[in-house]
């Protein structure tokens, strides 16, 4: 029974010591080496009577003193070899195999050679444990304490080596024991304390440096994204206290946040703004989230579109609100939307007077027609009557209205960009000195003129007539804008750079390019436009005066354009209006235009064909040239032009007077069929356009002359007469 109750303890003790050390932690190698030693001492003394008992407490002696060293090790935080406890334990079979040979003296005497050696390598490892680095008292007094214990097991062993009673070493070990124990026991915890501070403080120092760089990535975004949190405190009296404010603030607005505390907030916001933004704030419901956008200003002074999110609680019944909140800059996308819609009101609007330019353009050639036979017809009526005729003021006053008219459909034409006069170099300088005295007898006595000449002014390629039809529009347009007893018109020609910027908004041709342009501007002190009225000013048959036929201005930005120029105008009620003509520079430099002789006069006679679609034209014109002394053929078309021609022969027509715009054939086929039936046949060439814009057409094929309508019978025979009698062609 006892036998069996000896295999049970020391298979529970395996067991226990297996799990045991699967810990590698220095208490739990010490610990089974202490209960080694308790069993390995405790079985010879409890159990004398079981037979070679003392042989299973053989293998116990080096295991405790194996386990004692590699529990130091493990405090030493040093490695244990794999083979140690393995080698320890066939060690202690070498000693059962002693003792069942030569006795148990004889296992007692080699443990001699293990066991104290053993302790005494704890010993050493202890000792180098606690002189580097932080130790306390019980890691310093280890080694001593392991020294004592292995002094004490060779003693032991000695001990049963002479075959001396075990039971008198129990005092020594009951002494030296548990202050080993002890000291082991409070140097693991000194130890695993200092490990424990040193994980934590590893931990700590690392999750600080997450919490640092997730700090810096958080101010990076922040200042990144313009975006910024804020609490902030404001009472009755608009003292703000500043609670705290986070992210790109003073990046966004320039303003440091101590800048912002008391009354200084207010630098913030624009004139008049105060008040608004405090009903703002008493339509917030508490904690209820609202978004608002704010212009507020910067420190640099421009303003910053801001988007606020806002919650309000009231404080206290005097007024004092808190408001918690975030901002972000949406200035450029404030300005983009904003630039957004101007070019979209810039395209409407560009769609509208391109528009009422067709429109006009479609108009002005109809009325040239009518406008050529009223013309023609009350001219020849004023030749055929009588000086005293009673119908003869009526006639004139026909004659009058219908040159008047032919004047107003110049303007639509000039408006609809079917004006393309020949263009030269123009100093706009010399052509305003020499229009002030004609510009001055032009307005009322009340308006004073003042001329201001840029002394580098550039060259621009112009027409003169048409920049002096500018001049004369705008300074007569400034003079009607009185307000006062005494207007003061300003008319200045300068060499300005002008940005990108400042065009957005003008009107007429996209070629102006920033950089050095040629301005003629013209302002007055008047009574000034809205916006509303400035914009529609340069569309034909607007007029804000009550007489006005609105046709002025319009005409001012067909000429303009057709010169590749654009039209800035600055206009505020009560502040006056500055109108701005602005052109590219011309690189060339002006020119004398030299003096031109008048052709030789001519005899009377031939034979003209007379071609246009429109009968009363035809009638006329017959009218007017047969009266010269021609003979006159008609054709209604292109095609009843050839037959004519064929009819009289190609050599007994002496000129073709064609209109340009005929349905069955136009006047450019007509004039190509004509040349080639006859190569040298004089044609002139009629249009109610603009002929410089068809010159180029025309140059190299021989044509005659060109003849715009409404023609006066006057320039039709002269004419005439130059290309008959001398034969002189454009472009030869």
């Amino acid at each position: 029974m006892l036998e069996v109750t000896l295999i049970l303890l020391l298979t529970l003790f395996v067991v226990f010591a297996m799990r045991l050390l699967r810990n590698t932690g220095p208490v739990s190698h010490w610990v089974t080496a202490w209960l080694a030693a308790v069993i390995g001492g405790v079985i010879p003394f409890e159990m004398p009577t079981v037979p070679h008992v003392e042989l299973l407490a053989q293998p116990f002696g080096p295991l405790y003193a194996a386990l004692l060293l590699s529990g130091t090790l493990a405090l030493a935080q040093k490695p244990i070899p794999r083979w140690w406890l393995p080698g320890a334990l066939a060690f202690g079979l070498l000693r059962v195999a002693m003792a069942l040979r030569f006795g148990a003296q004889a296992g007692y005497a080699i443990g001699l050679l293990f066991g104290p050696a053993a302790v005494f390598a704890a010993v050493i490892v202890a000792f180098r444990m606690a002189r580097s680095g932080e130790s306390g008292l019980a890691e310093r007094l280890l080694a001593p304490a392991l020294a004592v214990l292995a002094v004490t097991s060779a003693v032991h062993l000695w001990w049963l080596t002479a075959g001396r009673p075990v039971l008198q070493l129990v005092p020594l070990w009951l002494a030296v024991a548990p202050l080993v124990l002890a000291i082991q026991i409070q140097a693991t915890g000194d130890r695993l304390r200092r490990a424990l501070r040193r994980e934590l403080e590893a931990r700590v120092a690392a999750r600080t440096r997450e919490l640092a760089a997730s700090e810096e990535r958080y101010r990076i975004i922040s200042e990144l994204a313009s975006d910024f949190a804020f609490k902030l405190r404001i009472d009755r009296n608009g003292l703000l206290t500043r609670e705290w404010t986070a992210g790109a603030f003073e990046t966004t607005l320039g303003w440091r946040r101590e800048d912002i505390d008391g009354h200084g907030w207010l630098r913030l916001l624009e004139p008049g703004a105060r008040e608004q933004l405090s009903a703002e704030y008493q339509s917030i419901q508490p904690w209820q989230p609202v978004v608002v956008e704010r212009r507020l200003v910067g420190k640099d002074g421009q303003p910053r579109w801001i988007q606020l999110r806002l919650a309000r609680v009231e404080l206290d019944q005097q007024g004092s609100v808190e408001v918690i909140g975030s901002a972000r800059d949406v200035t450029e996308l404030t300005r983009a939307e904003q630039e957004s819609e101007r070019l979209a009101r810039q395209v409407e609007r560009a769609q509208r007077l391109e528009s009422l330019g067709i429109l006009a353009g479609g108009i002005a050639h109809d009325f040239n027609n009518l406008l050529t036979v009223i013309r023609g017809s009350a001219r020849l009526a004023l030749d055929a009557l009588p000086a005293d005729a009673p119908a003869r003021p009526r006639v004139a006053r026909i004659a009058e209205a219908a040159q008047h008219a032919a004047s107003l459909t110049a303007q639509m034409l000039a408006y609809a960009g079917k004006s393309s006069p020949k263009r030269s170099p123009l100093d706009l300088g010399v052509l305003v000195a020499s229009m002030a005295d004609l510009l001055r007898a032009s307005l009322p006595e009340s308006c004073e003129l003042v001329v201001e000449r840029g002394s580098d002014l550039l060259a621009i390629e112009a027409d003169e007539s048409g920049m002096q039809q500018v001049l004369l529009n705008l300074v007569l347009n400034a003079s009607e804008a009185q307000d006062g007893a005494i207007m003061r018109i300003v008319v200045r020609t300068a060499v300005v750079q002008i940005s990108r910027e400042e065009l957005r908004d003008a009107f007429g041709n996209a070629d102006v390019a920033p950089g050095d342009v040629v301005e003629l501007s013209v302002s007055d002190d008047g009574r000034g436009m809205d916006a509303a009225t400035a914009a529609r000013i340069f569309e034909p048959f607007f007029s804000t005066k009550f007489s006005g036929r609105g046709l002025g201005m319009a005409a001012v930005l067909g000429i303009v354009q057709a010169h590749r120029g654009a039209i800035c105008v600055e206009s505020e009620v009560g502040r006056g209006t500055r109108v701005r003509a602005l052109f590219p520079p011309s690189p060339r430099r002006p020119e004398a235009i030299p003096t031109r002789r008048a052709p030789a006069a001519a005899a009377n006679g031939g034979t003209v064909l007379l071609v246009d679609d429109d009968e009363g034209i035809l009638e006329v014109t017959g009218a007017v040239v047969a009266r010269a002394g021609f003979r006159v053929l008609t054709a209604r078309g292109g095609r009843e032009a050839l037959d004519r021609l064929r009819e009289a022969g190609v050599d007994g027509v002496d000129a073709v007077v064609l209109d340009l715009a005929m349905p069955d054939m136009s006047g450019e086929e007509t004039f190509l069929r004509l040349r080639e039936l006859r190569g040298d046949l004089p044609v002139i060439l009629v249009t109610g356009y603009d002929a410089a814009s068809l010159a180029d057409r025309f140059a190299a094929r021989g044509l005659a002359a060109f003849l715009h309508k409404p023609w006066e019978p006057e320039d039709l025979i002269a004419t005439l007469r130059k290309v008959v009698d001398v034969g002189t062609f454009l472009g030869r």
